[in-house]
Parts: C-alpha cells; sequence; structure tokens
C-alpha cells in the first residue's frame, strides 16, 4: 500500500519522473532524494552531489603518494532527519 502510493506520487511529479531516468533510481529513491536533499542548485557539479551523499573512494595514501581505491558508502547511513 505504502509503495503504490509513493509510485503514484513519484509519477505525478515532474522532478520525481526526471529523476527515475538515471539508471539505479527508482520511484522509491526519487521521493527520498526529494525529500531529504538540499535544493540541487547548491551543488556545483555532481561529484559534489555524490560527496555529499558519501560515494567517495577509499583512500591509502603513504609517503605523499595519493592512492585512491574503490568508493565506499561511508556519509549518512540513514537519513532520519533533516540536514541542517
Amino acid at each position: 500500500m505504502i509503495e503504490r502510493r509513493l509510485r503514484d506520487e513519484a509519477r505525478s511529479d515532474p522532478e520525481t519522473v526526471r529523476l527515475q531516468t538515471a539508471p539505479g533510481i527508482g520511484p522509491v529513491s526519487a521521493m527520498a532524494i526529494k525529500a531529504f536533499v538540499p535544493p540541487m542548485e547548491g551543488f556545483r557539479r555532481g561529484r559534489d552531489f555524490a560527496a555529499w551523499l558519501g560515494l567517495v573512494p577509499v583512500q591509502r595514501s603513504t609517503g605523499g603518494k595519493q592512492r585512491l581505491g574503490r568508493t565506499s558508502k561511508m556519509g549518512q547511513r540513514i537519513v532520519s532527519h533533516p540536514v541542517v
């Protein structure tokens, strides 16, 4: 029932419809992005948005040589309260 309401709401909003065109973004993710993410105009590029989400490369650096590894998900685990 809740998923059906989310799906219907996501279909009726142009912003969430556009978000769902990105690979891996469905109705639930689109609605979560719309509800919790600050205005997209505040991010200069997609990389800044990914960093805000916590999708950053793991760093293993020694001796001044920077080595970036796989992408980790070290950002907000649960978005239960608005970002201030």
